[in-house]
């Protein structure tokens, strides 16, 4: 009983920034997020990470993580001022890059299939 006590205790002592992130601008213009362990202020997180990532006199801001748009676009997202947006011209580039992965991807499944036909390393009955 005395070690749950104090485990509630200890939770309690530890400031707790549920929700907030850090967001902080790369060069690239891309946005990195940082989500603070609440073992530390957010001052100590936001020194220590960005010198850590190589970001240091990089931009950043602390906002709410329910205000980070959906992750789909994720590789489209820039900090504007004080929200991250998905900036469209990347979310354009970010799709193309992803149906050519996709297209190439599928021209060397079909590659290896076709080059295991030949060998006679596939049964008989195999279906694409």
């Amino acid at each position: 009983m005395k070690y749950i006590v104090f485990c509630l205790l200890l939770l309690l002592a530890i400031p707790s920034y549920a929700g907030e992130v850090i967001v902080v601008e790369r060069q690239d213009g891309g946005v990195t997020v940082i989500h603070p362990s609440g073992r530390k202020s957010l001052q100590e997180t936001i020194d220590e990470t960005v010198i850590e990532l190589g970001l240091v006199g990089q931009p950043y801001k602390v906002i709410d993580d329910s205000d980070l748009p959906s992750r789909d676009s994720r590789d489209a997202w820039t900090l504007d001022g004080n929200k991250v947006k998905i900036d469209k011209d990347k979310e354009k580039e970010a799709k193309d890059k992803k149906d050519a992965s996709l297209k190439i991807e599928a021209e060397l499944r079909k590659l290896a299939i076709d080059n295991l036909k030949a060998k006679g390393d596939l049964p008989a009955n195999y279906t694409e």
